[in-house]
């Protein structure tokens, strides 16, 4: 038994010399978040309008990995939009435009979609409409 203890204890104090890699590493574990959504607005009503910026920010505590981006037409249950980014930064601002039917009243859905470089994942929904 103590020679058993004392190889441990050998080993560990000289982990340096032997390349054994810590085992009290940080892993990981926080999703990424979608902290500011400028454009759409939530529940908003947008009135003659053909062309709505999408803006956003996305953080990550570490890396992110991708952004996917898509509007749905919520009459129809159809993609209108989408768009996939993928990406290394810790924040990242998205920036685009949705085309939207002339004279259409209608319901959409913006989904948001942020994973980080190990797939912690995190999802964002914004509804407005048209008139």
């Amino acid at each position: 038994m103590l020679v058993i203890c004392a190889t441990c204890f050998l080993l560990l104090s000289c982990k340096d010399e032997f390349n054994i890699p810590e085992s009290d590493s940080y892993i990981d574990g926080d999703a990424p978040e979608v902290t500011e959504v400028i454009s759409p607005i939530q529940d908003e009503v947008y009135t003659n309008t053909t062309s709505l910026p999408i803006i956003f920010t996305v953080k990550d505590n570490y890396f992110l990995g991708s952004i996917e981006v898509e509007v749905r037409d919520m009459s129809s249950n159809q993609s209108i939009f989408d768009d996939n980014i993928s990406t290394k930064d810790s924040t990242f601002e998205y920036s685009s435009a949705v085309l939207l039917p002339e004279n259409m009243p209608n319901n959409y859905e913006l989904y948001i979609t942020v994973k980080d470089e190990v797939e912690n994942v995190n999802y964002k929904i914004v509804s407005f409409s048209t008139q």
